[in-house]
């Protein structure tokens, strides 16, 4: 059984993905009203271009997407702020981000005080909209504990592609942030932080994400929407301990039980960002 396959009986969610920029790869996007997701846009262009993409698509076999605009810290541009408001006040998103901080290069380092800017920005925005707040994070973990009073008046915080350990995870949900922590491809190359967050924080505050586009394996171009049921697959043997023998998404018919239960328990966390659009 293929991902296309699984989709026509059961559900499953990408809690971060990149519709505009998996159209520019030519890549074949997944249409089922099985399939959910959170689509994340940085520009008018891109935004344009997922909307495009979502009203095109049939009634019948049409997903469910939370369309998301924020301004990326890896290009603060502040003149997107109005744009950004203008589509809360159109009720044309469900979600802000990502938006964060990022200090892993030099060059991203430099613009630390607009990033700032722009975080305060969309977080207050979030707030004032009832909007949940999608965080990129990269050496900058620290940052977000210096703003967790803000956080914590935020309706939900999606910590996409989750960087740190488990215990900063334990820690930002006792700074009072109602947080959703999101897994992707780092669970599949076996990064240690990101395996000890998924075994280890309660079930509740799980997501799991492509960031398709993005995150590819070792001599992969692109990451497809596909790759979800593969980070599925990854999450239920960490949780369970399972072997990896019989656990492929090419082969899933064999799947026991508990993985489908475990399939709609994370979906359930997703439905609570649903409950917002």
């Amino acid at each position: 059984m293929n991902f296309r396959d699984f989709l026509q009986s059961h559900k499953i969610c990408d809690a971060h993905i990149h519709l505009a920029d998996l159209y520019d790869f030519g890549a074949s996007l997944v249409n089922s009203p099985d399939y959910s997701c959170i689509s994340c846009s940085h520009s008018k262009r891109e935004f344009d271009l997922q909307s495009e993409f979502t009203k095109a698509i049939p009634s019948d076999c049409k997903p469910f997407i939370i369309s998301s605009f924020g301004i990326h810290p890896q290009n603060p541009d502040l003149n997107l702020t109005a744009f950004l408001e203008q589509l809360l006040k159109d009720k044309k998103i469900g979600a802000i981000g990502e938006t964060g901080f990022d200090y892993f290069t030099n060059e991203f380092k430099a613009t630390s005080k607009i990033q700032e800017e722009a975080f305060i920005i969309q977080t207050e925005l979030a707030c004032k909209y009832e909007k949940p707040l999608i965080i990129h994070s990269r050496k900058s973990i620290e940052k977000l504990f210096s703003y967790s009073k803000l956080l914590s008046k935020v309706s939900f915080v999606v910590f996409h592609s989750f960087p740190g350990t488990l215990s900063e995870a334990l820690s930002l949900l006792n700074h009072g942030i109602n947080g959703l922590f999101s897994f992707s491809s780092q669970i599949l190359k076996g990064n240690k932080k990101s395996i000890e967050c998924v075994k280890n924080l309660p079930q509740d505050k799980l997501l799991f994400e492509t960031d398709a586009p993005y995150q590819t394996l070792k001599d992969e171009k692109i990451t497809l929407q596909e790759r979800i049921l593969d980070v599925y697959i990854e999450g239920f043997k960490i949780r369970t301990c399972k072997e990896a023998s019989g656990f492929s998404s090419a082969v899933c018919d064999d799947m026991p039980g508990e993985f489908f239960d475990f399939v709609q328990l994370v979906n359930a966390n997703f439905d609570l960002l649903r409950e917002k659009n």
